[in-house]
C-alpha cells in the first residue's frame, strides 16, 4: 500500500513511481499517478499513467473515464470521443453481466 495525501505532497510522485518500479502491474499506482499528473495539468505524462492501468484493468470504467478526460484536456477530441465509445460499450456489458446475474437469484 502507498500512502499519499494527493498532488499537492511534494513526494506523492515520487512513492507512486517507486511503487511501479518494484511491481508495474499495480494498476492503482498507475491510476493513482495518472490521476495526480491530471491534477498538475500533465496531460502527456497523465495518459501515459492511465494507459498504463488500462493495460492492467481493461474494466475498469473509472480509469477510461479519467483518460477521456485526459486527452479532452489535452485539446485531442478525437481520442477523447474514441475512450468514450468504449466506455460506453464497457458500462453496456458490465451492465448486461449484473442484469443477468441478478435474474438468476
Amino acid at each position: 500500500m502507498i500512502e499519499l495525501y494527493g498532488p499537492e505532497d511534494p513526494e506523492a510522485i515520487s512513492r507512486c513511481r517507486q511503487a511501479l518500479q518494484h511491481n508495474p502491474d499495480f494498476a492503482d499506482g498507475w491510476y493513482t499517478l495518472g490521476i495526480f499528473r491530471h491534477q498538475q495539468k500533465e496531460y502527456g505524462e497523465a495518459i501515459s499513467a492511465l494507459t498504463g492501468c488500462v493495460r492492467q484493468e481493461p474494466v475498469w470504467a473509472e480509469t477510461w473515464y479519467a483518460l477521456g478526460v485526459a486527452h479532452l484536456a489535452q485539446g485531442d477530441g478525437v481520442h477523447a470521443k474514441e475512450i468514450y465509445r468504449r466506455l460506453c460499450k464497457l458500462v453496456v456489458t458490465q451492465a448486461r453481466t449484473f442484469l443477468r446475474r441478478e435474474m438468476r437469484r
